[in-house]
């Protein structure tokens, strides 16, 4: 079993860190610690894309 919650935890990894800090990109991590991309909107029903190349 697998889901997101509406107030999903957010992640961002800033890049280039602790140099020349920038902004990352966010992320939506499941309740099973999945990782997924941001969905159109927060309260979306719908999961955003799955992440492979990130793990929790």
């Amino acid at each position: 079993m697998d889901g997101l919650t509406t107030n999903g935890v957010l992640v961002m990894h800033p890049v280039g860190f602790p140099e020349e800090p920038k902004q990352g990109l966010w992320r939506e991590i499941s309740v099973c610690g999945d990782v997924y991309a941001l969905r159109e909107t927060r309260s979306g029903p719908i999961r955003g894309q799955l992440v492979n190349t990130r793990t929790n």
